[in-house]
């Protein structure tokens, strides 16, 4: 098997940025009550998804792992939002 930090690595630091853009973006709507950080954050969130699962998809297929039985790739983001409590 590949090493997927290999393709991963240029990645990395844009989904960092877009991690942090969201959490500046949380804690000034709880901050000030503005709706449009809610509105930012969402769409931050959703460039995270999209990024990683292009990420996935193009790692099956460069051949760095298998998608097994045809399972649908999903992001962590959805899992969580998801499985939450």
């Amino acid at each position: 098997m590949k090493d997927p930090l290999e393709f991963r690595g240029p990645y990395q630091s844009i989904i960092k940025n877009l991690i942090n853009n969201i959490n500046i973006c949380s804690r000034r709507w709880v901050e000030t009550g503005d709706a449009g950080y809610g509105v930012a954050m969402k769409r931050y969130i959703k460039e995270v998804e999209e990024l990683k699962t292009f990420i996935k998809k193009e790692e099956i297929r460069l051949g760095y792992y298998e998608n097994r039985n045809n399972v649908a790739i999903q992001t962590e983001m959805e899992f969580e939002y998801e499985n939450r409590s």
